[in-house]
């Protein structure tokens, strides 16, 4: 069952990928977003972002070649070196994502911007409405918060599957959880990917 569905959400989601990308190739440049230069540690922050974001995305690239290779291409759980790699770089992503979600969580705040509907009831200029870069924009919001949420399940659940505390079932449902989890989050990162390579790109 996990199988079949993981096949075809990967299906989906490159396809998905892949037609938006052929259909927006010849579309006109996004409107760039204002960036601000900060100083003192916000400074070393902003740059730190970037070494972060490339290590998550490595680390990301790793647990879903070790966690969905074995159970896709195998049909056997994750084990041996598999599950070494996939443990020892999933402490690195979620220090990488950790800080990622406390960095950018200001930058990726929803505005009365993002919803043209809602503007109009407020009767506000709308800026971004005669723009493409509006639903890139609400799109890469939208994928930042679900990665920042799909995570809680996805640690938790292996955390708590460490400890002696609960019996087979709930191992078992515990195990699950992870993988479903990490299947949403492994999806939505993909789509998170190319929406921001899309806009640095276009700008």
């Amino acid at each position: 069952m996990f199988r079949t569905i993981s096949i075809t959400g990967f299906i989906i989601v490159f396809s998905g990928v892949i037609l938006h990308c052929l259909v927006t190739r010849f579309a006109g440049p996004l409107t760039p977003s204002k960036s601000i230069r900060r100083k003192g540690l916000l400074r070393l922050i902003d740059v730190l972002t970037l070494p972060a974001y490339v290590a998550a995305l490595i680390c990301c690239d790793t647990l879903i070649i070790t966690g969905f290779v074995p159970a896709l291409f195998f049909e056997k759980p994750i084990s041996g070196y598999w599950l070494m790699v996939h443990v020892s770089v999933g402490g690195v992503f979620s220090a990488c994502l950790a800080f990622l979600v406390l960095t950018r969580a200001h930058r990726n705040r929803f505005k009365a911007a993002d919803c043209p509907k809602l503007q109009n009831i407020l009767n506000q200029e709308n800026e971004f409405q005669r723009t493409n870069s509006a639903y890139f924009i609400l799109a890469k919001k939208i994928c930042f918060w679900l990665i920042a949420l799909l995570a809680l399940p996805v640690l938790m659940s292996i955390v708590l599957s460490m400890f002696p505390i609960f019996g087979t079932d709930m191992q078992h449902l515990l195990m699950q959880l992870h993988r479903y989890s990490a299947l949403a989050l492994a999806l939505t990162a993909v789509i998170h990917t190319y929406l921001i390579m899309t806009i640095k790109m276009k700008n």
